[in-house]
């Protein structure tokens, strides 16, 4: 075989492997893309399931208000933005119990729960209740200017092009929601009061059914500074609702905090102080429910020291998270004359 001959197989050869390594690369990258694209689409849809199931859980807080005070309330559609949803009260007329069903849409998701009832409609002795919302504002909750209201999106563009609004994280988002959990409540039937706390604890709104008056409260709370004093929070809570509170009242706090009880000092005793003043108010029959927002919380002693009860305890990794759990807990404050079984998928 002549050199002739051996160059041109050898260039032969050459052109097949590169031939071959540019398919291989296209179809690896064709893959990622493929990959990448498959995850968005995933990504999008769970976003818009979840819409559509957290629109449906709206619906049965809507029904559950309603039956509060009408036993025969029969269910209607709901005005959410952006979302379609209805609910239905599956009773006979007259009867007290029943199952209530919610229907969420959205973008064409559509997501049912569905949640049995008993002892529907007003209660024979109205039982109202009294209720102060306490709000951390140390130092670590200041805004940083940055955050989705949708957690998992890192960037503006990637939270807005996913339907969620990009702000400023956490104090705003969290007045925000505590405004969204007075929402949920009936004057008729509910107090709020507004206290708050850092290095020391205060109260700048006593509990009433002056709605607006304690939203402009929590929009007047100051910009957070200070360490984390959890004891006094419930303290002056618990002194204000013995003080002004009727005794027939239901009673609650509620307490939301990013961090760790750090005052008063010394560090060492600090959470023991706020574990005694939680007894204190368990000892008087006030409920309390508690928020840990974020990472530096400690779970143990929020969930098993502070709130009445474990299932009482709600975390929220992110701000983002927070309006949903307000609802939650609305949900089993306004309900409290109704037996109700936990939500299901239908």
């Amino acid at each position: 075989m002549n050199n002739t001959n051996i160059k041109n197989q050898q260039g032969s050869i050459t052109i097949l492997m590169v031939f071959f390594t540019m398919i291989v690369m296209f179809l690896f990258v064709f893959s990622n893309n493929v990959t990448a694209t498959r995850e968005k689409i995933i990504s999008r849809n769970s976003i818009t399931t979840e819409k559509a199931f957290y629109s449906a859980q709206t619906c049965i807080e809507e029904g559950y208000l309603q039956l509060r005070t009408d036993e025969n309330y029969s269910g209607t559609s709901i005005a959410i933005p952006g979302v379609e949803c209805n609910v239905v009260s599956i009773h006979n007329a007259g009867e007290v119990f029943g199952k209530l069903v919610g229907t969420g849409t959205y973008s064409g998701s559509i997501r049912t729960v569905a949640s049995y009832y008993a002892d529907a409609g007003g209660s024979s002795s109205i039982n109202e209740t009294t209720i102060y919302h306490i709000m951390d504002r140390s130092g670590t909750m200041i805004d940083d200017g940055l955050g989705c209201t949708i957690s998992g999106f890192a960037d503006q563009a990637s939270c807005e092009n996913n339907g969620g609004v990009w702000g400023y994280q956490p104090i705003t988002s969290a007045k925000e929601a505590a405004k969204s959990f007075i929402n949920e409540l009936d004057p008729a039937y509910d107090k709020i009061g507004v206290a708050y706390y850092s290095d020391s604890a205060r109260c700048d709104f006593l509990a009433s059914n002056d709605f607006v008056g304690a939203r402009t409260a929590i929009d007047d709370i100051a910009s957070p500074s200070g360490y984390t004093n959890i004891g006094d929070a419930i303290g002056l809570a618990t002194a204000n609702i013995l003080n002004n509170a009727p005794p027939t009242d239901t009673r609650v706090e509620i307490l939301l905090t990013d961090g760790r009880a750090n005052r008063p000092l010394p560090l060492a005793t600090s959470e023991d102080y706020a574990r005694t003043k939680a007894d204190e108010a368990d000892s008087a029959g006030i409920l309390i429910f508690t928020i840990g927002l974020g990472s530096n919380v400690n779970v143990a002693f929020l969930r098993d020291d502070i709130a009445t009860d474990p299932t009482m305890y709600f975390y929220a990794p992110s701000a983002a998270e927070l309006e949903n759990i307000y609802n939650q807990i609305a949900n089993a404050i306004v309900s409290y004359n109704i037996s109700q079984s936990g939500w299901l998928e239908e």
